[in-house]
């Protein structure tokens, strides 16, 4: 196996939109909120918005059921949130983004869970504890693995903090560079912020690998059992689970060899790397039992094992 792993990747989608443009420009009354979305289009939009990732997946689903109603409302929507100031680093959902977009995204946040979510508004002082924690996390990070802090700079280019019954954190590529965080109960901290921003972060990197390769050719409906959730999964997210829990283990193994670079209990830290371990290694024997893969998508399961030594 010789094939190496991309570190960067091309994720300017400008063109996609090009091509909703082109297809809505001459669409009774479309002409004149196309052209003004053409103007802000042509500024520099290389340095990629998560914000154009969840409208194109809307503009997409709307083309394809040539429901043009959508496409008049997903236009203006866009119009206007392409107006809003750039966010801070880590915000509530409720800040800065229109009804519209929230509900989109509570929706979304709801089909890739397989079940359905409540969400409520995080309030200001939640918000305040939920940044202090990320916060933490992420200087932790920084300190103990330079690397992986590299990889979340490149990838995640917002948190936005959400209030849930059920979801804990979550990412999704139709939200690309997003990392959603529900406020935590009283039992969770720092320690556990940064453990699911390496771990969404690692769901982001076979994001983007996606986008160049198949990686894994199992049929989408068959299911097999996962080692970190209750219910069957498809192949492809028994994939992402073994490099998401490398990562984790790769980083948790740093923690317990650097103590003078943090503050948190080592028996914590020992007690979630060897369940990450068990979840691996359980993972990985059904993957190379019964997986698909394809070059690039052995490559990675070949990198998670250097990362972990197992």
């Amino acid at each position: 196996m010789t094939t190496d792993l991309p570190t960067t990747f091309d994720l300017d989608i400008q063109g996609n939109f090009n091509y909703y443009f082109d297809e809505l420009k001459d669409k009774p009354d479309f002409h004149h909120i196309v052209s003004t979305l053409q103007t802000k289009f042509e500024q520099d939009l290389s340095n990629y918005n998560p914000i154009l990732f969840l409208y194109n997946a809307m503009f997409e689903a709307a083309l394809d059921g040539d429901n043009m109603a959508d496409c008049k409302v997903l236009l203006n929507q866009l119009n206007n949130d392409l107006n809003i100031d750039s966010p801070p680093y880590i915000f509530s959902i409720n800040q800065y983004f229109s009804p519209f977009m929230v509900n989109y995204q509570y929706d979304m946040l709801s089909r890739n869970s397989d079940f359905n979510i409540q969400f409520f508004p995080p309030s200001v002082i939640e918000t305040a504890a939920m940044t202090d924690y990320i916060c933490q996390g992420l200087d932790t990070i920084q300190d103990i693995d330079p690397p992986q802090f590299n990889d979340i700079t490149q990838f995640i280019k917002n948190f936005i903090i959400v209030k849930s019954d059920t979801l804990k954190a979550g990412s999704t590529f139709d939200a690309f560079g997003f990392i959603y965080m529900s406020v935590f109960p009283q039992d969770k901290d720092a320690f556990d912020a940064l453990d699911y921003i390496i771990h969404e972060t690692a769901h982001h990197y076979i994001y983007a690998l996606s986008t160049i390769d198949e990686l894994v050719i199992n049929d989408f409906e068959e299911r097999f059992d996962s080692p970190i959730r209750k219910d069957p999964r498809p192949m492809l997210g028994l994939f992402h689970a073994a490099y998401v829990l490398a990562k984790l283990i790769h980083f948790f193994e740093k923690m317990i060899n650097r103590p003078d670079l943090h503050t948190f209990d080592l028996k914590r830290v020992t007690d979630r790397l060897e369940l990450y371990r068990y979840q691996y290694q359980e993972g990985l024997a059904i993957i190379e039992q019964q997986g698909q893969l394809t070059e690039m998508g052995q490559a990675v399961m070949l990198a998670s094992r250097k990362l972990t030594g197992l």
